[in-house]
């Protein structure tokens, strides 16, 4: 996929690994994600909560990450 393409996952976060950096899991295999606080939108998630996640595919130097723009717990 190309940088800035926007895409849509579902799966589970799985821990905190820095702050607003979080890792997901789906059928597929892990990416790390960057979540600002606002996107939460006052929603608890635990690893085992299935999530659906939105935001923009970013690749540099470090690896490929995704900035998520929505979260919405199933």
């Amino acid at each position: 996929m190309k940088t800035n393409a926007w895409v849509t996952l579902d799966g589970h976060i799985e821990k905190k690994v820095d702050n607003d950096k979080y890792l997901f899991r789906d059928a597929t295999g892990t990416v790390l994600l960057e979540i600002k606080g606002d996107k939460w939108n006052g929603q608890d998630v635990t690893p085992k909560d299935l999530v659906s996640i939105s935001g923009r595919l970013l690749k540099d130097r470090h690896g490929t990450h995704i900035s998520v723009g929505r979260i919405l717990k199933q």
